[in-house]
């Protein structure tokens, strides 16, 4: 409690912030924090006030799984790096109640929004090639009709055209 202030921290190696609890008064701010490790882990992590991870770059395999984030979680202008195609950036379970991921970049297949809940997620430049195409149709069909409403909500009809495309892409994929 009473803020966690990680500014321009480098964590070489892995990092487990893994069920920590970041109280009301409590933001978690990550301003440019730089996680190179192999893993970074915020699973089941509970951020009561605003997590600011702007301008944040990650390396490897990056988990949010099952985090709760209670107030705005804002990853604008991160950067997600693969060391291997098999690493993922995971919001699998995570529930938010807004998502900004305003100019992150991600690479093709990295991003993992299964099971996420949100009320919003703000990305004026998403991409659905980021995501990772769970094995599940309905879960890869579920994901894109939430990201098509999503960004229908706001206007954004470009991006909601994109998504629509890749939905009908991904049905035809599974059914030839």
């Amino acid at each position: 409690s009473g803020g966690s202030n990680f500014f321009e921290a480098h964590f070489a190696r892995s990092a487990n912030f893994s069920q920590a609890q970041f109280d009301r008064d409590s933001d978690a701010f990550f301003f440019r924090a730089q996680f190179n490790g192999p893993e970074t882990w915020f699973n089941e992590a509970h951020f009561a006030a605003p997590a600011v991870f702007l301008q944040a770059e990650f390396t490897g395999t990056v988990q949010f799984d099952g985090a709760l984030f209670q107030d705005k979680a804002s990853f604008r202008e991160a950067k997600f790096r693969q060391n291997d195609p098999h690493d993922t950036v995971s919001f699998n379970g995570a529930s938010f109640a807004a998502l900004d991921l305003n100019s992150a970049q991600f690479e093709d297949k990295q991003l993992d929004l299964s099971n996420t809940s949100y009320e919003s997620l703000l990305a004026l430049n998403f991409s659905p090639a980021v995501l990772v195409a769970p094995k599940n149709l309905d879960v890869h069909q579920a994901i894109l009709r939430k990201l098509e409403g999503n960004f229908q909500l706001q206007g954004l009809v470009e991006t909601t055209n994109e998504i629509i495309y890749w939905r009908y892409r991904v049905e035809r994929e599974a059914k030839p």
